[in-house]
């Protein structure tokens, strides 16, 4: 759970931390403790999301702008991975042609091989 999103929407809500505290039968140190600790009873973060009048996943998020750099990070992770097995392909199909046309001289020679021995 996030605490920075708790502050968050008790500051949008203009509803004091000390006052979200004391509904739920907290001090306020002891509300960031809980929190900070990750030992906050369900009942009571029932409590605190009714207060703020905010879903449950509002507490879980991280920050909207933090998650879009991320996403925007694997997205280039991504892009950079493609271009590399693109140009890998790309090598691998040059490699094929090249051993292709390796096996079809050394085929075409022993067919030549094979008819001069084969005239004698």
């Amino acid at each position: 759970m996030n605490l920075e999103r708790i502050k968050y929407y008790s500051h949008k809500r203009k509803i004091p931390i000390s006052a979200i505290a004391k509904e739920i039968g907290f001090s306020k140190p002891g509300l960031y403790m809980t929190i900070k600790n990750n030992t906050l009873p369900a009942a009571h973060l029932e409590k605190i999301i009714k207060i703020l009048n905010i879903p449950i996943w509002e507490l879980f998020s991280i920050d909207p702008s933090a998650e879009i750099d991320e996403l925007k990070q694997q997205i280039q992770n991504q892009m950079a991975l493609i271009d590399y097995l693109s140009s890998r392909e790309k090598d691998l199909e040059k490699t094929m042609e090249d051993e292709i046309k390796l096996r079809d001289g050394i085929i075409k020679k022993q067919k030549e091989l094979i008819e001069k021995l084969t005239k004698r």
